[in-house]
Parts: structure tokens; sequence; C-alpha cells
């Protein structure tokens, strides 16, 4: 939605102010070439029922007129909008110094291209009432197409795995203290950029977002947190997570590169107190995962580098055996059919 098409609703917002508990919450957004959509971002944060107290806008070099979109909303927006401008350093640098600029008690991180739901900040603010000393919490989340329009992934519900960690949450409809959190995420990762509500001190303490990984900042914090304080989770749907054409998420590169080098990461962290043993494990299912990827789209070389890596990290499995030939060899086939059609 671009400035000066929506005055309206922007003048019809109120403020909810009825929660016994009141914490101060600071949106920060680091955009880069999003002007097609941070103005959806921004009215998503117009509409909270719980309103922040600012919003920390990080562009990180942009190329295209998304700082300027955002300055159209600075003149006419309810909450009060800071445009903080830096060369392009990545989304973790960028989170990083909105943080710093940021005065709200609570950091709420919300990607220039994602949605948050109207009740986002007021569903944080729900499990302060029963756990006043809880440190970040989570909500629920969906996954949706890049026009905003179809449901890829409709919930956290869906997810086997999650499911059996916060299934008591879900089906009680009431916020959870995961207790010995650290494992857990270790295991699967639990929430995500706009799912999560973070106080800015403990963020701090924590050492915020490692800008020196390109990718999979995200997971490598939230396991830091995890070991750091219990998780809180709250059942209710917080953001819409925007599926871009142009997203990391397909730009064909393996699907696990990027939590391995965060994993890594974590192996070389000496004070975190990680377990080894199961950063291990997940190294291994890492390796297997992008091997298989990389044998699908018919990159053998790196297919088999990959799997013999995972063997560093754990024992391969016979299924593991099994699934890679049975890529390679549909990839082979696939690659010859195509051969005999042009000949």
């Amino acid at each position: 939605m671009r400035p000066g098409t929506d005055d309206v609703e922007l003048e019809t917002i109120n403020v909810i102010d009825d929660h016994a508990v009141q914490p101060t919450f600071s949106i920060v957004m680091p955009s880069y070439n999003t002007e097609r959509f941070i103005g959806d971002a921004i009215l998503s944060v117009a509409r909270q029922h719980y309103q922040p107290v600012e919003l920390v806008i990080v562009d990180d070099g942009s190329t295209d007129e998304t700082a300027a979109a955002v300055e159209a909303y600075q003149e006419r927006f309810a909450v009060p909008i800071l445009l903080l401008r830096q060369r392009n350093q990545g989304a973790g640098a960028a989170r990083n110094a909105g943080v710093a600029a940021a005065v709200g008690e609570w950091i709420v991180f919300l990607d220039s291209d994602d949605v948050l739901e109207p009740n986002a900040l007021a569903a944080f603010a729900t499990p302060l009432h029963t756990f006043p000393d809880a440190q970040w919490i989570g909500g629920d989340f969906s996954v949706v197409d890049e026009d905003d329009r179809a449901e890829i992934i409709p919930s956290l519900a869906d997810r086997q795995k999650v499911r059996e960690l916060l299934g008591e949450a879900f089906e009680d409809r009431r916020p959870l203290r995961l207790e010995d959190s650290g494992p857990k995420f270790i295991r699967v990762s639990l929430t995500a950029v706009g799912a999560l509500a973070v106080r800015r001190d403990f963020f701090c303490q924590a050492g915020g977002f490692d800008e020196s990984l390109r990718q999979a900042q995200d997971y490598h914090l939230w396991i830091r947190l995890a070991h750091l304080a219990p998780f809180h989770f709250v059942p209710e749907k917080v953001f819409r997570y925007r599926q871009r054409a142009g997203s990391k998420t397909n730009s064909g590169m393996p699907p696990r590169i990027g939590a391995r080098a965060a994993f890594h990461a974590l192996c070389d962290d000496k004070c975190l107190g990680v377990d080894h043993d199961a950063i291990s494990e997940r190294l291994n299912e890492f390796y297997v995962t992008d091997s298989i990827y990389c044998a699908r789209k018919g990159r053998f070389r790196s297919a088999l580098r990959l799997f013999w890596q995972a063997r560093r990290y754990g024992r391969l499995r016979v299924r593991d055996f099994y699934v890679l030939a049975k890529a390679l060899l549909k990839a082979v086939m696939y690659g010859a059919g195509r051969w005999q059609s042009f000949n």
C-alpha cells in the first residue's frame, strides 16, 4: 500500500489501554529495497490494539525509494517513527542498530515485508500477568504468499516437532513457560523474527544478533537466549511472514546452509555451555538434508561432499543412504530423459 492512499485508516486508530500490566514496546524494522511492501508493514504497526511507544526503521543502504516511502508516513503517523540510515551491512546489523536507538522496555522485530497482526503487542503483554519475570515471549504465526492472499503454512501448530513442545499451550489456549529451553531450541526453532518480543536489556545481555553470520542470525540468537532464560509462548497469531519469490527462502541455496554456519558458531562459543553432542546431531541432520537437496538439483559433487561431511558429526543411517541414492538416481534419469528429448 503506497503513501497517500490510507489517511482514513491512520486517523481511525484507537489505543486500547486496559491492561493491568503495561509494558512499553519499541518496534524495530530493518529495511532494504522494500518500497513495495513497507507501507503494509508500517500500517500493521499503526493498527495495533496496544500501541508501541515508537517504530524504529533502519534503512540498510536501500537503492530504491524505501526511505522516501517511510518519510511520507512520518508526517502523519500517530506513533513516532525514527528513521535511521546506514550503509548496507545486513539485517542483523540493522536490527542491532535499531535496538541501540530504541527506548522501549521491550523490543519487537518486524521485517519490512512482513505484517503484524492487530493483536500482536496485546498478545505479547498477556503472559506477563502470569509470568512477570519473563524475558522473552514468542507467539504463533503464519507463512503467506507474496501478495498476502494465501496461507502456505497456517500455524506453528501444524509442525509436528513444534507441537510436541508447545502442544499444551495450543490445547489449553493459554501462555506457557518452557523450562530448560536451550536443548529444545537446538532441536527445533520455536519462534521467528516478527513473532517475538524480548526485553531490551536481556537482548543486550545476550549480545544481540551475530553480525558475522550472513544467514540464520535469528536462530543463532534464539538458542543463545534459550540458554539464558526460559522461553514463554502465547498461542495467538501475532504476524504473517511473507514468502517472496526473491527471498532467501526461494534462492535455490541449500535450505540448511545458514543453520550450519550458525551451529558451527555455537560450537565455538565457550561461554554458552551448549550441549555439543546435541549440536553435532543437528549438524549431521543439516548436512544430510542439504546433501539430498543438492542431489535432487543435479549437483552431484556438492551432494556427495556434504554427505561425506555429515559423517564428522554423527552416524549416517541406512535411510540416509537410501534417500540420497534415490535422489541421485532420479536426477540422473531426469537428465538422461532431457538429453534424449534434444536428440
